[in-house]
């Protein structure tokens, strides 16, 4: 089965959810953006939420069922 991946990506001073390349969402602080990827990975399982940093390395991962990482 084909685990679907949620990103999340900075983008000028906001974070935006992305699948499949699409935008899905944009949200202000990047725990807003956690939760709002996580509850939408929860609906689409297998799933795992990935957040990036500006250069688009992967500093974290979480699982829908995870806690928020702390970070901003």
């Amino acid at each position: 089965m084909t685990r679907t991946e949620f990103h999340v990506v900075p983008d000028r001073g906001a974070w935006v959810i992305e699948h499949a390349g699409r935008p899905l969402g944009r949200h202000e602080s990047l725990a807003d953006a956690v939760i709002a990827a996580n509850d939408r990975a929860r609906r689409v399982q297998p799933s795992r939420v990935m957040v990036h940093h500006e250069d688009g390395r992967v500093f974290d991962q979480a699982r829908p069922d995870a806690p928020i990482p702390a970070r901003t």
